[in-house]
């Protein structure tokens, strides 16, 4: 079984070094955890809490399950995607950002937001970290965001190629209410695909 956790603090390193667990802040009263992230040559290190992880073992068979950080879930879902991009998650108050070139990682982080601008801050600074144009980069949402909401129209402004994540492998019941749509719900379809 495979189990996906969002934790806010992971740390990406490019090489295994399990010495540096315990120099990783925030980690230091946790279980650590480290995973190679698919298709890159990159190690997310983690930590769950010893409550979670007690409860993840009395609900699984203790070591009967994989613990996957949520960059490890944007690697293997965009595994194959050769265009240079970022990736935003919209969540009710937090954005992931995932950053792909060459078809490798070279960023990921999830910011707490309190309005629109600070989505956009967050957006424009992670592309000029990363060397990407906001204007011409590819830009993928998904979470919770309409095309034709406030948010969508004040981030169009400022980018350039901006589109709502659209994958044809997502599906609803038809018995969901039709304002559901598929990209509210990515994180899950994510999940569940890369769990297989």
């Amino acid at each position: 079984k495979k189990i996906a956790i969002h934790t806010e603090q992971n740390y990406q390193l490019p090489d295994r070094d399990d010495e540096f667990l315990a120099l990783l802040p925030g980690l230091e009263f946790k279980s650590k955890k480290m995973e190679k992230l698919p298709g890159n040559r990159i190690y997310n290190y983690f930590g769950i809490t010893k409550h979670q992880e007690s409860l993840l073992d009395s609900l699984f068979e203790k070591n009967s399950y994989k613990l996957n950080g949520m960059p490890s879930l944007f690697c293997g879902y965009h595994l194959g995607d050769f265009d240079d991009f970022l990736h935003v998650h919209i969540d009710t108050s937090v954005i992931l950002l995932y950053i792909q070139k060459n078809s490798k990682m070279v960023f990921y982080n999830s910011f707490k937001f309190n309005g629109s601008n600070d989505i956009l801050y967050f957006i424009l600074a992670v592309c000029r970290y990363s060397g990407l144009d906001p204007m011409t980069c590819k830009i993928v949402l998904s979470g919770w965001i309409e095309r034709d909401s406030i948010l969508f129209r004040h981030l169009a402004g400022y980018l350039g190629n901006l589109n709502i994540i659209n994958d044809s492998q997502f599906k609803l019941s038809h018995k969901c209410n039709p304002e559901c749509k598929k990209y509210h719900y990515f994180l899950h379809f994510m999940n569940n695909l890369c769990a297989l």
